[in-house]
């Protein structure tokens, strides 16, 4: 690791600290102008005083604007994947009668996934047991 970009980050990071949280500490060091050192050393009057703060304005700025329909929404794109992947097998044959689910369909446990044919299951019962 290098040590310049090390310390260059350091003494950005105490700058940033500096003039965010110790603002009034630093303008506090900073030498006044002419024009705050005469209002400073002169003393005014009892009267201008109370003037001063009665006339003391704070000064607005008012801009124009116009109103503008601004769409929010925000286009993504990407893709998604199975959180898990299940194999299901037959444990039997016979000839599927019922529209099967889809592949990728939401299935709860209980579901019915494709019915079979019960009379080819009576007739391989039948012919088992003629055996």
């Amino acid at each position: 690791m290098r040590l310049l970009p090390v310390l260059i980050a350091l003494v950005v990071s105490a700058l940033v600290y500096a003039f965010v949280f110790e603002r009034d500490r630093l303008t506090a060091l900073l030498p006044a102008s002419e024009a705050n050192r005469s209002d400073a050393s002169a003393a005014p009057a009892p009267d201008t005083a109370r003037d001063e703060e009665k006339t003391d304005v704070m000064r607005v700025v008012a801009q124009r604007s116009s109103a503008r329909v601004i769409d929010s929404a925000v286009v993504l794109r990407g893709r998604s994947e199975a959180d898990r992947v299940v194999e299901l097998r037959a444990e039997t044959s016979g000839l599927v009668i019922s529209e099967p689910m889809r592949k990728g369909a939401h299935i709860s446990q209980g579901d019915m996934l494709c019915q079979l044919d019960p009379a080819a299951r009576e007739a391989t019962l039948a012919e088992a047991r003629a055996r």
